[in-house]
């Protein structure tokens, strides 16, 4: 795996794997972490190196069973342990569905669509029975902001408490560790595999094998290299970046010819390189800003003009949201919602608490569409500022006598957020 070799050595040594070939050490000498975390940035290859991990490990025939589950497809407890016991049974993974489906077979029955945690413990005894089993959650937040805390410490819990006869290890793999999943990895002593962003090499190292770039790879490593220091800090992400390569990949054909190019780096046509794709995006940030609507065209306004990148927009964006305090109408909700929670909580009916749910269900939702400390006049407030520094010549908005929703205030956000980045 490009650039993530380092990580992918980590990762199956921590889960027990034998990375080094010596045929004098057995493979059960290897110790295997209960729990791996694994993080990083967005498109930093998390999913592919946990894959790739799980695949090595059953080649290296030291892990019995594995089980890669997406939790973004997780709505219910139920689901997790159906998935994880499928994966894992290979009776069910020998299933011809495929085959069934032609022959309008009916499926088998494997009785593994609604269980209970005893029911999960049970199978999960009667298929790994005294054997080895990693489990890898993928993008396990959406399991903590589904109300799913409990069931992923039972999870972490497994080999230690409740005695299951299985030898388990648990990978989470997250975006960023949070504090609520930071303050469940405390009880235990989880191991870390960080991620890091791309540099400019492995970046060079991508591309030149999805582009195939074997005949012309110095000169394009060296093109590479320019334009990452050039859309360094306008990039999301590495592929934010492919796709300005891509879009500039017409002048590097035209100054290296894929027919008669060779493997070497001519200083003259790479100056020549540079200063093309210079003024190409010289051109194309001047198109991007242009005159505003109702104002004199001026080189010496445009020259002043800071052209952000989308990303950069919406994080001051963010910080503007955020540098509101709560105001009383904010303090006023929440006060509301608490007292709602106790008064659920001291009638112990479950008619009353049906009563109380689909009436506080029915009074917050219409403010549910935006950032709860936030009120609607700020986020109007908000909204028309930004409408002012996009284009400060517009006319009144006839629809502004009747009140605006939290969904449609921060629709006009978006559009004048897409507008200015335009």
């Amino acid at each position: 795996m490009l650039g993530r070799s380092t990580q992918l050595t980590s990762l199956v040594t921590l889960l027990g794997g034998q990375v080094d070939d010596d045929p004098f050490l057995p493979m059960t000498s290897m110790s295997m972490m209960p729990l791996v975390v694994v993080y990083g940035y967005n498109s930093t290859g998390k999913s592919s190196l946990v894959r790739l991990a799980l695949q090595t490990l059953q080649c290296m025939s030291s892990i019995s069973f594995t089980a890669l589950i997406d939790c973004t497809t997780i709505y219910s407890r139920r689901q997790l342990f159906t998935d994880i016991l499928r994966q894992i049974d290979p009776m069910a993974r020998a299933q011809p569905d495929e085959l069934s489906a032609t022959l309008q077979l009916q499926p088998a029955v494997d009785g593994y669509h609604n269980l209970n945690f005893l029911g999960f413990l049970q199978c999960l005894s009667k298929i790994a029975s005294n054997k080895s089993l990693v489990v890898a959650l993928d993008n396990v937040d959406h399991l903590l902001a589904r109300g799913m805390t409990d069931l992923l410490s039972s999870l972490l819990r497994l080999s230690h408490e409740l005695h299951v006869p299985v030898r388990i290890g648990i990978v989470l793999v997250t975006r960023n560790i949070s504090a609520r999943l930071h303050k469940m990895l405390a009880e235990h002593t989880p191991a870390y595999v960080h991620l890091p962003l791309y540099s400019s090499g492995d970046i060079a190292d991508i591309l030149v094998l999805q582009l195939r770039m074997w005949r012309r790879e110095t000169p394009f490593r060296a093109w590479v290299h320019f334009l990452h220091s050039v859309f360094e800090h306008d990039c999301h992400d590495w592929i934010d970046f492919r796709h300005r390569v891509l879009d500039l990949l017409p002048l590097f054909d035209a100054h290296y010819s894929p027919a008669d190019a060779e493997d070497a780096v001519d200083k003259a046509v790479h100056k020549q390189l540079v200063q093309a794709t210079q003024t190409h995006v010289k051109a194309q940030w001047h198109q991007s800003i242009g005159p505003r609507r109702g104002v004199p065209h001026d080189d010496a306004a445009l020259n002043n003009d800071i052209n952000l990148p989308r990303g950069s927009l919406l994080l001051v964006l963010a910080s503007y949201l955020a540098s509101f305090n709560p105001q009383e109408s904010d303090m006023a909700f929440f006060t509301t919602a608490q007292r709602s929670k106790k008064k659920r909580a001291r009638h112990g009916t479950a008619a009353a608490s049906s009563n109380t749910t689909s009436s506080s269900k029915s009074s917050v939702l219409t403010q549910l569409f935006g950032p709860k400390p936030f009120p609607l006049q700020r986020l109007l407030a908000i909204y028309h500022s930004i409408h002012d520094e996009v284009d400060p010549s517009f006319e009144t908005d006839p629809r502004e006598g009747r009140p605006m929703s939290r969904r449609e205030a921060f629709a006009h956000v978006g559009g004048a957020c897409m507008q200015h980045n335009r």
